[in-house]
């Protein structure tokens, strides 16, 4: 069975062998994660904490962030830094798409920022 991909949605009442996967467009974070974690800094704790903070945010039609929430986080002044530097990123949203939910990771590090991943260095 051929399976074709389509960007419309398929009718009620197809009577189509064939399988057909409506794929949505995603949001494209402007400047990616890299010029977004260029915004934040390691939080001024006693402990020397690495880790990722996942933050999902909900993204309106205009590519603004209208709510941040932790998934999994590393403590109160990490998630806080998190959550700050979430809400400011800014999406290219996709024609017709009214909101769109995405997961940003936000990775601290206490050693040096020499790893191929975007981080959040003390």
């Amino acid at each position: 069975m051929p399976i074709a991909l389509s960007q419309e949605p398929v009718p009620a009442d197809s009577t189509a062998e064939q399988i057909i996967c409506y794929v949505q467009p995603s949001p494209l974070l402007i400047g990616g994660v890299d010029s977004l974690l260029a915004l934040g800094h390691y939080p001024d704790v006693d402990e020397e904490v690495s880790g990722r903070v996942f933050v999902a945010v909900e993204i309106n039609a205009d590519g603004v962030v209208v709510n941040a929430e932790v998934l999994r986080g590393l403590g109160a002044a990490f998630d806080a830094e998190a959550l700050r530097i979430a809400r400011l990123a800014r999406f290219e949203m996709p024609p017709d798409l009214p909101r769109s939910l995405y997961s940003i990771p936000v990775r601290f590090d206490v050693g040096e920022c020499l790893g191929d991943q975007p981080t959040i260095c003390r």
